[in-house]
């Protein structure tokens, strides 16, 4: 598994040592856990490095790593020195649809490759494409509605939808 990645297997490794530290140093102070998706998540680095337009098919939205952030931050302190996957996260905190982060239902998920494959995803929850009776298998990635176009759904408090100030070299200017 590392021989294909060994920059990004280290910095794996060196994040999960980082959590298993500062949990313990900072205990009782603050929280610290990591978070991992359990598939591809559309960014604009699977976008422009990894799979093209046509690779964000098979990914889940952002907000799903959003939205187990916000559940991780609305913990105690004591929760803490964690290693979470996204979906399974969720789930436990009682999120039963995750129809709703695919990107497009009608192609299967990447699934990432830092997640044991025998770490099964939450009950009812499946990485392959969802069957319609209207096959859009087929169809180009181009002809799917915009993200933009689709209904919005209620955000928890906090969420990543919330518009926030933008600072760094590609921010607007003021």
């Amino acid at each position: 598994m590392v021989r294909a990645h060994p920059a990004y297997s280290m910095a794996k490794f060196g994040m999960s040592l980082c959590v298993l530290g500062m949990a313990e140093e900072f205990k009782d102070q603050i929280a610290f856990n990591a978070l991992w998706p359990r598939t591809a998540i559309a960014t604009a680095a699977m976008k422009n490095v990894l799979t093209g337009e046509e690779g964000l098919a098979h990914c889940r939205k952002p907000e799903i790593v959003a939205d187990a952030a916000w559940h991780i931050f609305n913990k105690p302190s004591s929760f803490s020195g964690n290693f979470l996957i996204d979906d399974n996260f969720l789930a436990q905190n009682g999120v039963t649809d995750f129809d709703q982060y695919r990107v497009d239902p009608a192609y299967d998920l990447l699934p990432d490759f830092f997640v044991p494959g025998d770490m099964p995803p939450p009950p009812g929850v499946s990485l392959k494409a969802k069957t319609s009776s209207a096959s859009c298998s087929d169809r180009p990635v181009a002809a799917q509605p915009a993200a933009s176009m689709a209904p919005q759904r209620a955000r928890p408090p906090g969420s990543a939808a919330r518009n926030r100030p933008r600072s760094g070299p590609d921010a607007p200017a003021a």
